[in-house]
């Protein structure tokens, strides 16, 4: 009998096995097609569950890369500033300056930060209803580089940042105005070329 590929590229023979025995452990599900199986329980064939999938052993997805975090053991991420300083600082914020939340200001961390209404999200616009309650956009910031992005994450939110529709990652300036929604937000950066985490105030001055 002729074996054939699971989604992860192992290679086994299905009259043997009913699913792949690498990726779960011997254990049976009575499944014959060589398949992946998603949280929601949607299944993909092995080519297409191959694309852009990175999975830990309890098949958890990770996070993505680039953007200052890290995995625990337990598999929960961290900032990567969190992880080296041991506790996770404030790199820059996002005021607002039009809406139902006019005059508050929102501190973002050394990572990617969830923005919605949820209290769940790390910036929380609980005012404005026209705002997603999670995920309506992220904002990452990489230490590499000092860089900050915007990134829409919905398809169905539309972000503008100075006055032009942002449909993917864009990286941030000082003083940005970026709308969700009601609500206008400025940028404000703290972590740049003047300042920087890793270095001790005692550094910049010498």
């Amino acid at each position: 009998m002729a074996f054939i590929e699971c989604g992860r590229g192992h290679m086994y023979d299905p009259e043997v096995h009913s699913i792949c025995p690498y990726c779960n452990a011997g254990r049976d599900t009575g499944a014959r097609a060589a398949v992946s199986v998603l949280a929601d329980n949607k299944t993909l064939p092995p080519i297409q569950a191959q694309r852009g999938k990175s999975a830990t052993e309890s098949g958890a997805t990770l996070p993505p890369r680039g953007y200052g975090i890290s995995v625990t053991d337990d598999n929960k991420t961290v900032g990567q500033l969190k992880h080296s300083l041991g506790f996770d600082p404030v790199v820059g914020w996002l005021v607002c300056t039009d809406g139902p939340d006019r005059g508050k200001s929102y501190d973002l961390k050394g990572r990617i930060n969830s923005i919605g209404r949820s209290a769940k999200m790390d910036v929380c616009i609980s005012g404005d209803l026209t705002i997603s309650s999670e995920n309506h956009a992220k904002l990452a910031y990489a230490e590499k580089g000092d860089a900050f992005h915007i990134i829409p994450a919905d398809n169905r939110n539309v972000i503008y940042v100075n006055g032009d529709s942002v449909y993917a990652p864009t990286q941030l300036s000082a003083h940005d105005r970026i709308v969700f929604g009601d609500t206008v937000l400025l940028f404000v950066p703290l972590c740049g070329a003047a300042f920087r985490w890793d270095k001790r105030e005692e550094d910049a001055t010498e």
